[in-house]
């Protein structure tokens, strides 16, 4: 027989011409019983730009191949890992197999590590939300060759069911009076376990659970008679869960939706006297506003919140002034928001502990304060201001709340001069970032792209191929 003899994947002796596998008799004596060794690869080799198309359309065969050539893994290691057949592993390195069921692919993206948000999956923090599908509703309908599938097209499947809250009694027209709100000790509880998703892994995949509980909620209550006692605390619940909505629709980038929910917010909150919920709309109110460039609208509806009277607890205070400040910085009002922020600072000053905020307050302290007055300072061109604020601010932050800041804090380092520190702090929150759903980061993320843009160094350059991959955007724009 000619030619180079082949050599065992585990100790590199040339293999005997009667081993069919990869794997000397030797070395498979040795490993008799025992796990073959882990596959481990970094973050990186996920983001380099033949791995990271290959993901993006579900190509396999590149994928285990790269995985192949990086760490001379056997196809029964890699079976062993993810929990495919070594024969289901050796069609798709050889191309002979498209995988394209989202369980193959949530099987092999796990089993070796690498990132579901490359791949158009939800992060794996979020899997008991990602629905199962097979191989005929897995594949797309129209438009890709060879059964590939697009990023992202599978990231807004989500699982709705056993969301509502329990309701008491019989459920029937006309029933004596019940106490639907057993269990809640307050509205806000409705929805805490998804804002709690939210504060970990971003909302973008949270809006249609959310949506789905209102619904259910509704339609039970249409089905009871509720005591005259209790009416305002239910219209508190629906105005939580719709003010939920509404947020998650924002962070999904869906205006027009999270526009719809609001709405129904604040009629929940007329109709149970709420004054915390009407003020927690008004807030995101006057935040989209600002994302979507109307500072006069920002300012004004957090101006009204704040001139509406009555007791406001200080906390929510402060953040409603905040939104007034960074109205004042979008339209280059220095004085204005110096001034609102140094209201905001006091009124902080006289907040009670934390450990009695709903859910979607938690994130605001000190550091969000930091973070909030960073986003003025970028409005203003202070980026070497912002980038101080930001430089210790994310701490102890939500990891949401942190991913966000800390891709602010490197576009601020960038537009500062700061490239390589700016670079550097980017790759570090890199392991971060990919575990978020969250169109607020993907706009900061695409910022950071653009502060990068005017650099033509090697690092910078990569750095903004991965951004953009990150966010699914062309790496070559």
């Amino acid at each position: 027989m000619s030619g180079m003899r082949r050599l065992c994947s585990r100790c590199d002796q040339p293999l005997s011409r009667y081993t069919t596998g990869e794997v000397c008799g030797p070395c498979v004596a040795a490993g008799r019983g025992s796990p073959l060794s882990t596959i481990e690869l970094p973050l990186g080799f996920w983001f380099s730009e033949n791995i990271a198309q290959a993901l993006a359309v579900w190509d396999w065969a590149t994928v285990l191949q790269g995985v192949h050539r990086q760490t001379r893994a056997t196809q029964g290691a890699i079976a062993q890992q993810t929990g495919l057949s070594q024969a289901t592993v050796s069609r798709l390195m050889a191309g002979r197999s498209a995988g394209g069921t989202i369980e193959t692919a949530l099987k092999l993206l796990d089993g070796l590590g690498a990132p579901r948000i490359l791949a158009g999956l939800a992060p794996r923090g979020l899997s008991h939300l990602t629905g199962q599908a097979d191989e005929d509703s897995a594949l797309p309908t129209g438009g890709n060759s060879g059964g590939r599938v697009k990023r992202r097209e599978f990231t807004q499947r989500i699982v709705l069911a056993g969301l509502a809250i329990p309701l008491a009694g019989s459920g029937l027209p006309g029933s004596e009076s019940v106490d639907v709100v057993d269990g809640l000790e307050r509205p806000a509880d409705v929805v805490a376990d998804l804002y709690a998703l939210d504060s970990r892994y971003g909302g973008a995949s949270l809006v249609d659970l959310a949506e789905a509980r209102l619904a259910t909620l509704i339609r039970q209550l249409k089905h009871v008679t509720l005591k005259p006692a209790e009416e305002p605390f239910v219209h508190s619940v629906i105005g939580q869960v719709a003010t939920a909505a509404a947020w998650f629709a924002y962070e999904r980038g869906d205006v027009e939706r999270a526009d719809a929910f609001l709405k129904d917010g604040l009629y929940a909150a007329h109709g149970g006297g709420d004054t915390d919920l009407r003020l927690q709309v008004l807030n995101i109110m006057s935040m989209t506003a600002n994302a979507a460039d109307e500072p006069a609208k920002t300012i004004a509806i957090a101006q009204g919140a704040l001139d509406a009277g009555g007791r406001v607890d200080p906390q929510l205070k402060a953040l409603l002034t905040m939104r007034l400040a960074l109205g004042h910085a979008r339209v280059r009002h220095r004085r204005e928001f110096e001034e609102a922020k140094a209201i905001a600072w006091d009124d902080l000053g006289r907040t009670p502990s934390l450990a009695h905020r709903a859910e979607w307050f938690r994130f605001f302290g000190e550091q969000e304060m930091h973070g909030l007055e960073a986003i003025g300072r970028i409005f203003l061109g202070d980026h070497r201001t912002a980038a101080d604020l930001l430089e210790d601010a994310t701490t102890d932050m939500l990891p949401r709340n942190r991913a966000y800041y800390s891709v602010m804090y490197s576009a601020a380092l960038v537009r500062s001069g700061e490239v390589n520190a700016g670079i550097e702090s980017f790759h570090r929150n890199l392991p971060l970032l990919v575990e978020m759903t969250s169109h607020r980061i993907s706009d900061k993320v695409r910022e950071f792209t653009q502060a990068l843009a005017p650099y033509g160094t090697a690092d910078a350059q990569e750095t903004r191929r991965i951004a953009r991959g990150l966010i699914g955007g062309s790496s070559h724009a």
